[in-house]
């Protein structure tokens, strides 16, 4: 089962965690980049391939996160084929997915996201290893042994056709299933949601 997560909603809560976390993180600008992977999505007509839609929401995802981010001291690196968005003190690093309709919810029922390759499983796990009351040795043993110990954040999207919104998320995940989806989140950072025009979407991917 799950563990219970910490869930962020009030705006003063969500706004000081998000300063923690990084130099220019603000709800603003997590929002900006939801609307730009949104409109890139949104773009797809029924002419496209059938699995595209996801894929330019990711990209154009990616490609907002690092614009708005790196003029705030951010870096943009690619770990065997993830791209992430390092903050200024190296410590935590920042890429996008699609998850379920329990995104951006707090209804006691934590995200679950599609199934995920091994570069991403393995930084979930690094996730569970390094950050669980971690003593400050073991941590410059990872270290030592030339482990990647950035702390991996999600910003997570769902489009609901039927409540047209978008919700979205930035959480930290720790575990992933047999199925290699990401299933348990130890804090999440819910953001407010905004109205789509849910008949122009050619295609909707729920999970991501």
């Amino acid at each position: 089962m799950p563990s219970e997560s910490v869930v962020r909603s009030e705006p003063w809560d969500v706004d000081g965690r998000l300063m923690e976390l990084g130099e220019g993180l603000t709800r603003a600008l997590l929002l900006e980049i939801v609307s730009r992977a949104t409109a890139a999505q949104l773009a797809c007509t029924p002419h496209h391939p059938r699995n595209f839609a996801p894929i330019a929401r990711w990209g154009n995802g990616i490609a907002a996160k690092r614009d708005l981010l790196v003029p705030f001291g951010w870096t943009s690196i690619d770990r065997d084929g993830q791209p992430l968005t390092v903050n200024p003190a190296g410590h935590q690093a920042i890429t996008i997915s699609g998850a379920d309709k329990h995104t951006g919810l707090d209804d006691g029922i934590q995200p679950r996201t599609s199934a995920k390759g091994a570069v991403t499983v393995e930084a979930v796990e690094q996730n569970g290893y390094l950050f669980s009351d971690m003593e400050a040795d073991a941590v410059d043993k990872a270290i030592a042994a030339g482990r990647f110990v950035k702390d991996t954040w999600f910003l997570l999207m769902h489009f609901d056709c039927v409540t047209g919104q978008v919700r979205s998320e930035l959480s930290h995940p720790t575990k992933v299933d047999e199925e290699r989806r990401i299933v348990d989140w130890s804090e999440r950072i819910l953001l407010e949601p905004f109205d789509f025009d849910s008949t122009t979407m050619a295609v909707v991917g729920d999970e991501g």
